[in-house]
């Protein structure tokens, strides 16, 4: 996989473009991408959807920490508010 990752977002490579370059699905790719991120290799894509990428520079790879980040600040702000919901209760009495 990482030999088909090219360095810095200008060279970014799509998931469309990743299945052509592996032979493999978007969903097998996507699983390893996790795994080598897991083993601590830097691989980066942002929302824009321009593709995956090796960060260039450090600054590159702490954008993408950040988004990761506010992300899963998202996530824990909705999990807990959906714990702490009684709406429920109207609908399940």
């Amino acid at each position: 996989m990482i030999e088909h990752l090219r360095i810095g977002k200008e060279n970014a490579v799509t998931r469309d473009q990743l299945c052509i370059l592996t032979g493999r699905s978007d969903r097998r790719n996507r699983k390893e991408i996790e795994e080598l991120r897991l083993k601590g290799i830097p691989i980066v894509n942002m929302a824009d959807k321009k593709g995956y990428y090796v960060p260039e520079t450090k600054e590159e790879l702490l954008q993408y920490v950040r988004v990761l980040e506010s992300y899963a600040n998202a996530l824990l702000d909705e999990a807990k508010n959906l714990r702490e919901t009684n709406w429920y209760e109207n609908i399940f009495e």
